[in-house]
């Protein structure tokens, strides 16, 4: 599969060659059916944008599909977020819960990513699925915990609102000072009001919990 997979990105990329869409997709697709299937994903992601071959919906549904039915995740992550993205704008919504089923398997399988899609199905509602403070706070953990800034950022918020988590001044200082650390626009702002609303105390708490927890993880990352 290597070989034929080099001669698919020589014909992509150009490499000595002219690009050639066909020559680079029909060596991709010979990598991906001898079991490189990373390269079904790339074709997927070719079909759907139109890169170097004409845009192929179906294409790219039949790649992401034929790696799926090996139980391929980063496939099926492929194309739980394609459903999502096509949700909100408004296409095919009724697919929302196959995007969730695929999300949930890619969970299973070890893969945070898919936490991060989780949350926002039930935060924003969105294809029509169903909202769910407690999941969504569930899922945005495990976002956060896994160091992902955005996610640390949507969970300070929940505990400052209590939504989904109990309502925790302190908690939602911590998770806000580790998102802005992390450089997360949302994370900063919610910073910045605790900042002005907490006692000395308070504070003082906030930061001995972000500095526990960034030990902790680091502890995880040296295991």
């Amino acid at each position: 599969p290597r070989a034929m997979a080099y001669l698919g990105w020589i014909f992509e990329t150009g490499q000595g060659v002219e690009v050639n869409g066909e020559k680079a997709a029909y060596w991709y697709a010979k990598a991906a059916r001898a079991g490189a299937l990373d390269y079904a994903v790339k074709l997927g992601w070719m079909y759907l944008g139109g890169h170097v071959v004409p845009a192929d919906r179906e294409q790219a549904e039949y790649w992401f599909g034929m790696a799926i039915e090996q139980e391929h995740v980063p496939a099926k992550l492929a194309l739980a977020s394609v459903i999502i993205a096509d949700a909100l704008g408004g296409r095919d919504i009724d697919r929302i819960y196959e995007s969730r089923a695929l999300l949930e398997q890619v969970l299973e399988a070890g893969d945070l990513t898919a936490a991060f899609f989780l949350a926002r199905l039930y935060i924003e509602g969105i294809g029509g699925h169903p909202t769910d403070a407690e999941k969504a706070a569930y899922y945005t953990r495990l976002g956060a915990e896994s160091g992902h800034a955005q996610m640390q950022g949507w969970l300070a918020q929940m505990y400052l609102q209590g939504a989904g988590v109990p309502q925790d001044n302190i908690e939602a200082g911590k998770w806000a000072l580790l998102a802005a650390a992390g450089g997360d626009l949302l994370g900063q702002q919610l910073n910045a009001i605790l900042d002005a609303e907490l006692s000395d105390s308070d504070k003082e708490q906030v930061v001995a919990r972000a500095m526990s927890w960034m030990r902790d993880r680091q502890n995880a990352v040296n295991r």
